[in-house]
């Protein structure tokens, strides 16, 4: 009788550490996620995105370009605002864009110089 007392006061102890971890463990990673949500997601910015399929050799129209939030951690160096649309509309693509992908420099054949210049390194 007295070993199953032993036994069940360290069961307990036991029990106690592991409920303890659990809840340090949960309170690191509830304050660690919301540090880094508000440092590196909350900054939103509005890029080209195809609404639809765009084929490979299709010239690009105003209608084939909408806009989309995107946290501005998870963008590639280089994306279209809304600045950019002068540049990417009739413009040849050289490849299949997917619906919802973002249209990036490298889906295009090669890039419209506007005269003011403002087109000229969006390669």
């Amino acid at each position: 009788m007295i070993a199953l007392i032993r036994i069940s006061k360290f069961a307990v102890v036991i029990l106690f550490l592991v409920a303890a971890s659990c809840l340090l463990a949960y309170a690191y990673k509830s304050s660690h996620t919301c540090s880094v949500c508000k440092t590196h997601y909350a900054t939103q910015v509005e890029v080209a995105s195809a609404p639809h399929v765009l084929q490979k050799g299709q010239r690009l129209t105003a209608a084939d370009i909408t806009f989309v939030k995107v946290p501005a951690y998870f963008l590639p160096s280089r994306v279209f605002s809304k600045e950019d649309v002068p540049c990417v509309v009739g413009q040849q693509l050289n490849n299949r864009v997917e619906e919802g992908a973002l249209l990036l420099p490298s889906d295009f054949e090669e890039p419209r110089t506007r005269a003011d210049g403002s087109c000229a390194n969006w390669k």
